[in-house]
């Protein structure tokens, strides 16, 4: 009775702490039109990155955990009670959902591989009070990243019950809020909201990546920095939003290393993209170079360490690259790429998509960006293990290009929605 209890007050915490601060940004821009989720997604981007800022200090996640929801509780009391009185029914509905995978997580607590070898343990290093320059002596892999086993060990020293799994409910809040924030976007009815949320679910749940890895994280992160790039475009200038994309794109660099080859794949599609001016173009490469640059400084001042791939990672020589030898992993890999796209049908659904909009020859301009990033995407994963010098390329492609992939899938949700908002209006 007791773990149920505390799944419910995980859940409200979460919710008071996502509650702050982003209200004050849209009285700024005298904005009437966003929504709750709009709010909580900002509101993720915000408080993650003090998050991050604050893991580099020696604090009792008791009093964090305090402070952020006191100063939710204050900003609901003073801005967001007539936003949830008007809009109560889909929060509900997330509330729903958020519990029950909560219990699902409950139900079958066990951790993966690398969740119990590498991941617990930073997650760990943050519940027992230490900060960010402690975890060169636990164990794991130093270089790896940490913001998400901060939101991990924050959830679970605050937890009633001592279970590690109870901070794991922080994965599980933010995933939801990307895909509410995403289909709430779309002019559908609220039947078909409900739908489309639970549909998407089911296509994007991965009972296993919530077992300690990071991947939802990165894959949430990913949604809101694309929706909050929609967003920026309402704009005529360079506005508020753009910098919360860049605050988003810091936090993406931080809970996984394969972020700068996510960061780089996205800037390209900005930079094509031709909603963009030239200024913001400039601005979002030099602000991903700085981002990118930042955190490898900070690793080498701290741990002297720094990585791409995997612990031991080496680049095969250029000379090689199109040696016999290597040419024959290509089949290989492709096989295991057509396996993730029967795991994650999301891959599926939007090559289908594309391939029906080329047929009725309505193929737009957005839709060609999007399977130009596809293709991106799948090459760059795909090069990771390609070329590596590593006799275990194999090994790693088969434990770990699925989960490379989960991480930007959520992007292709947009053409998939797309697609239902032209068949669906809002009632």
């Amino acid at each position: 009775m007791i773990e149920i209890f505390n799944i419910f007050y995980l859940t409200i915490g979460l919710t008071l702490i996502f509650l702050f601060p982003s209200k004050v940004i849209f009285n700024s821009l005298k904005n009437t039109n966003n929504d709750l989720f709009e709010i909580l997604s900002i509101n993720v981007i915000l408080v993650l990155n003090l998050f991050l800022i604050l893991s580099f200090l020696r604090l009792n996640l008791i009093y964090v955990f305090c402070i952020f929801a006191f100063l939710g509780l204050l900003n609901f009391i003073l801005f967001y009670k007539s936003i949830l009185i008007k809009r109560n029914y889909l929060f509900l509905i997330f509330l729903f959902f958020s519990i029950m995978l909560s219990f699902k997580i409950a139900l079958n607590p066990k951790m993966d591989w690398d969740a119990s070898v590498i991941w617990i343990f930073k997650a760990k290093n943050f519940y027992d009070g230490f900060s960010f320059s402690n975890l060169s002596n636990v164990p794991g892999v130093v270089a790896y990243p940490h913001l998400g086993t901060y939101g991990w060990g924050l959830l679970w020293k605050n937890s009633l019950v001592d279970y590690e799994y109870t901070g794991r409910i922080f994965y599980i809040y933010i995933y939801l809020i990307s895909i509410f924030f995403l289909v709430n976007r779309f002019n559908l009815s609220f039947i078909t909201k409900i739908t489309a949320i639970f549909l998407l679910t089911i296509l994007t749940f991965d009972h296993s990546l919530f077992s300690g890895y990071q991947e939802s994280l990165m894959f949430a992160l990913i949604i809101i920095l694309f929706e909050t790039a929609r967003k920026a475009n309402n704009f005529n200038n360079l506005n508020i939003f753009h910098f919360l994309c860049i605050l988003n794109a810091n936090l993406i660099l931080w809970v996984k290393n394969e972020g700068f080859v996510w960061l780089l794949i996205i800037l390209i599609y900005f930079l094509i993209h031709k909603k963009y001016n030239s200024k913001i173009k400039i601005l979002y490469s030099l602000s991903f170079i700085l981002l990118i640059v930042i955190k490898f400084l900070v690793f080498n001042f701290y741990f002297k360490e720094s990585l791409i791939g995997w612990k031991g990672y080496e680049f095969i020589a250029v000379s090689q690259i199109f040696s016999l030898e290597i040419l024959q992993r290509l089949p290989v890999l492709i096989y295991q790429l057509i396996q993730v796209f029967f795991k994650y049908p999301i891959y599926l659904i939007f090559l289908l998509l594309n391939l029906y909009l080329l047929f009725i020859k309505k193929i737009s301009y957005e839709n060609k960006l999007f399977f130009l990033l596809f293709v991106l995407n799948c090459c760059l994963s795909l090069s990771i293990f390609y070329f590596t010098t590593d006799p275990l390329w194999q090994f790693h492609a088969s434990v770990g290009l699925d989960r490379m992939l989960y991480q930007t899938s959520g992007i292709y949700l947009f053409i998939i929605l797309n697609m239902l908002n032209k068949h669906f209006v809002k009632v």
